[in-house]
């Protein structure tokens, strides 16, 4: 079975730039980045949308920043939970976390947990 390396980034408003994100994650070696540019709250980023079908079990996503997967705490959990459910490793630069791992499966199954029970919902 192949496996790809996806990497997604985003940013949240017109004047910002994906491109120190996308060079960090070409530097570690990623296949293909998906990416948004989103001003104000969209549930469903074209990017990430494009990224959740295409990403299959063995597969990994890199993202430079957690906060990358939502622009709440609810998105970026159920995120992480849809990839977690579905064999999907994900890896965050900033955080130093790649869910692979034992500890990072350990936060995963913590960060999973939580959004099934709609813990994290932000103010």
């Amino acid at each position: 079975m192949t496996t790809s390396h996806f990497g997604y980034c985003r940013v949240s408003s017109a004047h910002q730039t994906i491109d120190q994100q996308v060079d960090a994650l070409t530097l570690i070696g990623v296949d293909k980045v998906f990416s948004d540019k989103l001003s104000g709250l969209q549930n469903d980023p074209p990017g990430l949308l494009a990224l959740m079908e295409q990403a299959r079990e063995g597969d990994t996503v890199t993202v430079v920043a957690l906060d990358c997967l939502g622009r709440s705490t609810v998105q970026v959990l159920n995120a992480l939970r849809e990839l977690h459910d579905r064999g999907v490793v994900v890896r965050s630069i900033r955080e130093n976390i790649d869910f692979s791992t034992p500890v990072g499966q350990a936060v995963a199954t913590i960060m999973t947990a939580l959004a099934r029970d709609g813990i994290g919902a932000d103010p």
